[in-house]
């Protein structure tokens, strides 16, 4: 039985199709049916691809991770199962070759320890990573982020969003050891940490520096949670600390410090109530605390200089 070859390639990757019969109804054109982009590989969602709905061997060129990546199809990954996706990664070359099943659209992402992208399950970082918006998004509960003392740099060329950002309400997080840095000035409200509806959690041990307006640390809607041991700092309007609606959660042992004179140690709004601040060191250029609508606080043992 005679075999077919059909190959097509660009500086961005390859597809090759090697089958006793090529047969399809569509007419392939890069870019229209065809798809060899910066991380993507791919061949257009359509009945009539007949039999290049098949096996085929694939290239995704320019890569840059140190490790074997992960293949995704279709933004699910599929290299955990190598009869759908058997890959190898040459990181020398920035290359990933993949035998797949059937076909769709591939793409891939780097190791969790040595990406930005979201967290389903327990992370220790191996290297500094970067982001041009949010680094890391939690996707679970009951987990722990350790960045192990490497950095997390995000919205390095200012686009909003988060060093990390749990606005899923995922419980039971831990982010710890981490040195979270705000990389540009430009757009509004880009937060070193923010959990919104999210309960029973720890920031600890973490160095968190925000400019403009964006909050080292931002609770809403969250409870029972602890900030300790950070050293959090801003040089804009944003203020080290942030709760919305937040209660009964635990702020202590923390230095902070503000250079601007409208940023606000700890600015608690809207029914935050029965939180505790206990031996924490605040140095600020603007106002220490300002607490509204929030009853039932205990403050002991701090230090404030504004």
């Amino acid at each position: 039985q005679n075999t077919h070859i059909l190959i097509y390639n660009n500086s961005f990757g390859q597809i090759n199709w090697t089958l006793a019969n090529l047969t399809t109804n569509i007419s392939l054109h890069v870019g229209t049916t065809i798809f060899i982009e910066q991380n993507k590989v791919g061949l257009t969602d359509d009945a009539q691809v007949l039999n290049l709905d098949g096996q085929a061997m694939i290239e995704i060129r320019n890569l840059s991770y140190a490790t074997t990546a992960r293949l995704l199809k279709d933004v699910r990954r599929c290299d955990n199962n190598t009869a759908l996706c058997n890959i190898t990664y040459d990181s020398s070359a920035g290359i990933l070759y993949a035998n797949v099943s059937s076909f769709s659209n591939y793409t891939t992402e780097g190791l969790p320890n040595e990406t930005c992208g979201t967290l389903t399950e327990s992370t220790t970082l191996t290297r500094d990573v970067n982001s041009s918006g949010t680094c890391y998004t939690i996707g679970a509960s009951n987990m722990v982020l350790d960045c192990a003392g490497y950095n997390i740099n995000y919205s390095t060329v200012g686009i909003r969003g988060y060093g990390v950002n749990n606005s899923g309400g995922y419980d039971n997080i831990t982010v710890k050891n981490c040195v979270i840095v705000e990389g540009n000035s430009s757009t509004t409200n880009k937060h070193g940490i923010y959990f919104s509806g999210v309960d029973n959690s720890t920031i600890q041990n973490n160095n968190i520096s925000t400019v403009g307006t964006s909050n080292a640390v931002y609770f809403t809607s969250a409870i029972n949670n602890t900030l300790r041991n950070n050293n959090l700092s801003t040089t804009g309007s944003g203020h080290m600390v942030y709760f919305s609606e937040s209660t009964d959660n635990l702020i202590a042992n923390n230095s902070m410090k503000g250079t601007h004179n409208s940023a606000i140690g700890l600015l608690f709004q809207s029914s935050s109530h029965r939180n505790r601040i206990l031996s924490n060191n605040l140095t600020v250029a603007g106002q220490s605390a300002d607490l509204q609508l929030s009853s039932n606080l205990t403050i002991r043992d701090n230090n404030f200089l504004s």
